[in-house]
């Protein structure tokens, strides 16, 4: 996919810190990564305590932090705001939500031409 990889890995970068900070201990980090018709997506899904519906939006406010852990985990609060600038910054874009049974997962479209891959033995 012809897409620009050090913002896109630095985005990405930004979303495996978060879940791992965010996680339960000793719990999966899900990533999944594919590429479509109009470029590159990339979902990764943590098993923590899940997103406040009234503020997921707010998250990607600079240094918005959500309420319910902003006093027992460390931060700035630009995490998500740095992602959405390097996402924004090629036209693509991140989003959140809850998922089921418990945890959050962070979506992430970059758009981008997807290439052919090179043929066996012919770079």
């Amino acid at each position: 996919i012809d897409i620009d990889p050090r913002l896109t890995s630095a985005a990405v970068a930004h979303l495996l810190e978060n879940a791992a900070r965010y996680s339960l201990a000793d719990s999966a980090i899900h990533v999944r990564a594919w590429a479509d018709s109009e470029g590159l997506r990339i979902d990764v899904r943590d098993q923590g305590p899940g997103l406040d519906p009234a503020e997921i939006e707010r998250l990607f406010e600079p240094f918005y932090r959500g309420q319910g852990l902003r006093s027992r985990i460390p931060g700035s609060g630009m995490g998500l705001a740095i992602v959405r600038g390097l996402l924004a910054a090629q036209g693509g874009r991140v989003w959140a939500q809850n998922v089921e049974p418990r945890g959050a997962a962070f979506s992430v479209a970059v758009p981008g031409r997807v290439l052919k891959a090179p043929e066996a033995g012919h770079p």
